[in-house]
């Protein structure tokens, strides 16, 4: 039941346009710590405190629990949730990507986009 809220809220924000948040993502958290001050290629501070047990990613700003295995690049493109319909381009209109990923309705991937 829990899981399907959290899909049913994550289509919701992408239908509404707005970033999807990191507690949908399994084992991400916010940096809760200290950052530097500075900001990299990404778009983020290029060093963060994270709880225990817990790693900073300096691709997308966030805090990733060691248990969870990292989602690898390639699946980072690909969506984690669509829409069933099938648009002009051969793809769903609508999909839910990573955090700090865009979908592109073109491709059907879920692209990069620093801030």
């Amino acid at each position: 039941m829990k899981r399907n809220v959290r899909t049913l809220l994550a289509l919701v924000l992408v239908v509404l346009n707005l970033t999807v948040p990191t507690y949908l993502v399994a084992g991400t958290i916010s940096p809760e710590g200290r950052c530097t001050r500075d900001i990299n290629n990404y778009g983020n501070p290029s060093v963060c405190e994270c709880p225990g047990g817990y790693d900073y990613d300096k691709r997308d700003g966030q805090c990733h629990d060691r248990k969870v295995p990292s989602i690898a690049m390639d699946q980072k493109t690909t969506p984690f949730y669509c829409t069933k319909d099938i648009n002009a381009h051969g793809h769903a209109s609508i999909c839910v990507c990573a955090s700090g990923y865009v979908y592109s309705e073109v491709t059907g991937r879920c692209n990069f986009t620093p801030l």
